[in-house]
């Protein structure tokens, strides 16, 4: 299908976790770092991308959800 073509496109480098921080059982951050290399089908060209967010999960009747994502920008 058209769609898995896309993710057969797309590459995932330099992939790490980090800061894990408990606040509680039930809630808890950590930061995700990863560049994601994609194919742009519009112009035939490669980007990559640097993504770097820490994620915010809490823990809701048994399942993690994702509370809240900040974006961690260099100065």
């Amino acid at each position: 299908s058209a769609a898995s073509d896309v993710y057969k496109r797309q590459e995932f480098n330099n992939v790490s976790v980090e800061d894990y921080t408990p606040y509680s059982d039930v809630c808890f951050s950590c930061r995700v770092i990863f560049d994601k290399s994609m194919y742009l089908t519009a112009t035939g060209d490669t980007r990559t991308e640097h993504n770097d967010q820490t994620y915010y999960f809490v823990n809701i009747d048994g399942k993690w959800l994702i509370a809240d994502i900040k974006s961690n920008v260099e100065d």
